[in-house]
């Protein structure tokens, strides 16, 4: 959905991994009853299509009599290449597209509301809340409890249980991501760096607050400008999810954007970009001057930069030229070679969130119920979740998955034959290492709305250009969600 830069090296690695199967456990036998024809349904083609299709073939393999029928909707992302310094670069470009999103939920809920629909559905964009309230998912928890050979200890136990929402289980994520802060070495004092690492964890008011005492008036805070209009990495966005529930009640259906709070968020925003601390940002792809798209040659320091878990690659092993190659954020991160790990993004409520690439729940208008639930649970698969068609980006959440998913990353990445030497294996023991315990921090995750996050992402923007006054946006965005909320 986001505007994602990957070099040529991610890009073949992505176009290998459609074609080549990993190491791989064997499958449980085909079981009796597990039969008949499912759909699968999702928005996001780029990150899901690959993988499925690869999954619904093994499937079909593993238990004669099955078809499983895929359904995506949003276009492949543009693909354009240059050569720079007599070196092939290849861009992937997907535009952030709202009314795409929307087109499709309005078609999914249709059909839903109609006693239809696809068997499984990817909860990419689709509104979790607003499908639990009306009953058209399965509670998966109750799957889970009554069938013996799913075993909740070959996954991520916090990632499993974060996902309780209404007194259930609404949908199962094939793998996780988290966000992290780095600091720049360089920039920090030593009595600051002693309340950061990979144990401890931040809003970012709090590491706002921390950076102060070591900012100059030269290298800003954060390298997050204050606000983008597709909401992708900037400041808004992020303390927006930090007080995501503060402003929208799920369980009780209502907003909350009068109370002074979301007036104030924005007004610190403002603030912290006029006293320095931050770039002002970009709005509808205009550069306010302040604020680079991903420079191919950055010298700008920030003392704290917000990454994901992807970014532990280079955070552990600093190769410069690896550095060049390893590229997925808009966001302009400046020097990144004396960066160090600070600690995990938290939320106002003390919680570590994760988001997800790709999940999944059972309509409860299905026909063919026990077949999704196969087919789910083989989505969930060691096999299947140690595939080199699973995202690069995210982390398996089948355990054993997630170590073969790393050493297979790192033999890519570092090196053409995928045998590591001695450093290259102490690095991935140091990457893997770091994941766990990070991971380890993860206790929650925030069930979000992205047709809400539209209208916020969108209304903010004409308070960041001036067009409006924070209590302007605040009153719009106050009908706009509650009417939603109550459709």
């Amino acid at each position: 959905m986001r505007k994602i830069k990957l070099t040529a090296l991610l890009l073949s690695i992505a176009a290998l991994s459609t074609a080549c199967t990993g190491q791989s456990e064997n499958v449980t036998s085909a079981a009796s009853g597990v039969t008949g024809e499912i759909t699968i349904s999702c928005y996001d083609t780029a990150a899901s299509q690959a993988f499925l299709e690869e999954a619904a073939r093994k499937f079909e393999e593993t238990y004669p009599g099955t078809n499983v029928h895929i359904d995506t909707f949003s276009q492949m992302p543009e693909i354009k290449s240059s050569e720079q310094e007599g070196e092939q670069r290849t861009v992937i470009l997907g535009e952030d597209d709202p009314q795409g999103r929307a087109d499709y939920i309005s078609k999914i809920s249709t059909s839903l509301m109609s006693g239809e629909g696809a068997d499984l559905l990817a909860m990419d964009v689709l509104p979790i809340d607003k499908y639990v309230q009306s009953g058209q998912l399965e509670n998966l928890k109750e799957y889970m409890d009554g069938d013996s050979s799913f075993q909740k200890s070959d996954y991520r136990g916090n990632i499993i249980n974060g996902l309780e929402f209404q007194n259930g289980i609404w949908f199962l994520p094939l793998d996780y991501s988290f966000n992290y802060y780095a600091y720049d070495s360089t920039l920090m004092a030593d009595q600051t760096t002693s309340e950061l690492g990979v144990n401890h964890a931040f809003t970012s008011n709090q590491l706002i607050e921390l950076g102060k005492t070591a900012f100059n008036g030269e290298n800003r805070i954060l390298s997050a400008p204050a606000y983008i209009s597709d909401g992708n990495g900037d400041l808004f966005s992020r303390m927006f999810r930090e007080k995501y529930k503060e402003f929208v009640d799920f369980e009780n259906q209502t907003a909350n954007f009068k109370d002074g709070i979301f007036e104030e968020l924005l007004k610190t925003i403002s603030d912290m970009a006029d006293q320095g601390y931050i770039a002002k940002g970009l709005r509808n792809t205009t550069d306010t001057g302040e604020y680079r798209e991903s420079a191919e040659n950055p010298t700008d320091r920030y003392l704290f930069k917000t990454k994901n878990n992807f970014s532990l690659v280079k955070e552990t092993y600093p190769d410069p030229d690896l550095a060049l190659m390893v590229s997925t954020s808009m966001v302009d991160n400046g020097i990144e070679t004396d960066d160090e790990i600070g600690g995990m993004w938290s939320d106002e409520g003390n919680r570590v969130p994760f988001t997800y690439e790709q999940a999944y729940g059972i309509n409860s208008n299905s026909k063919n119920k026990e077949t999704a639930w196969a087919f789910l649970k083989f989505l969930l698969s060691y096999e299947i979740q140690s595939s080199p068609s699973m995202s690069l980006l995210s982390l398996p959440v089948h355990n054993k998955a997630r170590m073969a998913k790393a050493e297979s990353l790192y033999g890519m990445l570092l090196t053409e034959s995928g045998e590591l030497d001695e450093a290259q294996r102490q690095a991935l023991n140091a990457y893997t290492d770091a994941v766990e315990v990070m991971s380890d921090q993860i206790n929650g995750y925030t069930v979000r709305d992205t047709t809400i996050e539209d209208m916020v992402i969108k209304e903010a923007g004409y308070f960041f250009d001036g067009s409006k006054t924070a209590d302007q946006v605040a009153q719009v965005l106050q009908n706009k969600v509650e009417l939603y909320l109550n459709e």
